[in-house]
């Protein structure tokens, strides 16, 4: 059996988003950090994303 990747999005065009998570005793008890509203922090530059990962107890910054 042959397995196969098709791209969502042409390599070309892909624009790299980050999340946030803030690490509460380990990986298990990790949440995605939200603004105010309770709305997911999506960052479209990874500097800023590690910025907001320095803020945060124990944060780790994941590519989606």
């Amino acid at each position: 059996m042959a397995l196969f990747y098709a791209p969502v999005k042409p390599i070309s065009q892909q624009t790299c988003e980050y999340l946030v998570l803030e690490m509460h005793g380990g990986a298990e008890f990790a949440v995605i950090c939200t603004d105010e509203d309770g709305n997911n922090l999506i960052f479209t530059n990874k500097q800023d994303a590690e910025e907001e990962a320095s803020n945060c107890q124990e944060g780790l910054v994941v590519e989606v």
